[in-house]
């Protein structure tokens, strides 16, 4: 949750409290849905890149901890971002964007 919010001081999201613009709103949730999206994918092209690693170094006798400790801390990552994109994502459907 702290990447959105993060995200949305980025984009200059009003400090909580303040009157805001439903369209304005919307036009951030979108902005910020961006990118989610862009971090859901990245996320994906990490995961597959270290399960592969970890697969070699399996194969390889190499001692994989430290490795299979990283992709455990990046898949975590990983739910957080679906999780940001997927509210995201209901926030701006039909009945409920502004």
């Amino acid at each position: 949750m702290w990447t959105a919010l993060v995200t949305a001081r980025k984009l200059g999201a009003p400090p909580p409290g303040a009157p805001s613009n439903p369209a304005m709103d919307v036009e951030r949730i979108a902005a910020m849905l961006v990118h989610a999206e862009r971090h859901v994918l990245e996320g994906e092209s990490i995961l597959t890149r270290l399960r592969d690693l970890v697969c070699r170094m399996r194969e390889g006798g190499q001692d994989t901890r430290y490795a299979c400790e990283a992709l455990t801390c990046c898949e975590s990552t990983q739910v957080m971002h679906i999780a940001d994109r997927d509210r995201l994502r209901l926030l701006l459907a039909p009945g409920n964007a502004g």
